[in-house]
């Protein structure tokens, strides 16, 4: 009987201590995560907002503040469906 109770001692150990390396990974896997984070934020906010919003298509979609706002100059300058073109082709 206390051979036993000592096997499922140790199986609760063993057990205790693999969900805690599992929490550990989880942990740093989310502070590498969140560091990444920082860093393409960081590069995000350096790029210049053009005032509107476009799809991946280039193409204006019609998003846009709810009052005027310095920020969305181009806003009013668009209409849905424009589409975005590069200056060399």
């Amino acid at each position: 009987m206390q051979r036993t109770r000592l096997g499922f001692q140790r199986y609760g150990v063993l057990i205790n201590q693999v969900l805690q390396w599992i929490v550990f990974a989880y942990q740093a896997v989310a502070v590498i995560v969140f560091l990444l984070a920082l860093f393409f934020a960081n590069r995000w906010i350096q790029q210049p907002f053009l005032g509107a919003f476009y799809e991946h298509t280039m193409v204006f979609n019609g998003t846009g503040p709810g009052e005027a706002d310095p920020a969305w100059f181009l806003y009013e300058q668009v209409k849905v469906g424009d589409q975005l073109s590069p200056l060399a082709e």
